[in-house]
């Protein structure tokens, strides 16, 4: 099965601003990074502070690299890979915490002072964009893009972004217990 590489290319595009959201907003709020990955790692019962520091620059690094994959020509196997199953990771974390009751957990995917505690929602959210994101790694049609492509990938890319952003927006208002998060 070939992928069209306008499909392709959106879905890259937007995987690629999906992590540089990400990247950017655990820079911009490192020492609020810091606490959910602590939280995240209590959760598992494997906090060792003297790693804090090195596994939050290893996430944040991890999150630069799928971005850098995303636009390098010939590896979209290779960021595919790392997206979902980075993505899938993030999913698993959240239900471990979910099932040992740390629900309280901010999962960390909101902007600024807005929380949002781990659920089920967000878990499934996760799996369904790690299962989009895998189109990347099915052989595309490679073509020449003409300028209607150029255009339906930037207004695709851009119409994959706002849904993404009104969905998180519409689970952290749906959350009724969204005031409660440590």
């Amino acid at each position: 099965m070939l992928v069209d590489t306008t499909i392709s290319t959106t879905i890259r595009a937007a995987t690629a601003l999906l992590f540089a959201a990400s990247f950017t907003h655990k820079l911009w709020h490192f020492a609020a990074f810091r606490v959910v990955l602590e939280q995240y790692l209590h959760g598992f019962g494997i906090y060792r502070p003297r790693l804090l520091g090195s596994s939050a620059a290893a996430v944040i690094a991890l999150e630069v690299l799928i971005v850098t994959a995303c636009f390098w020509p010939g590896v979209g196997v290779v960021a595919a890979i790392l997206a979902s199953t980075t993505l899938l990771f993030y999913a698993f974390v959240m239900a471990v915490n979910i099932v040992r009751g740390n629900t309280l957990l901010d999962c960390g995917c909101t902007w600024g002072d807005a929380r949002q505690r781990v659920s089920t929602a967000l878990v499934a959210r996760n799996m369904l964009l790690s299962l989009a994101i895998s189109i990347i790694a099915l052989p595309t049609n490679e073509r020449e893009l003409l300028a209607m492509d150029v255009v339906s990938i930037f207004l695709a890319t851009l119409a994959a972004t706002l849904l993404s952003i009104a969905v998180n927006n519409l689970l952290v208002l749906a959350d009724p217990g969204r005031g409660h998060v440590r």
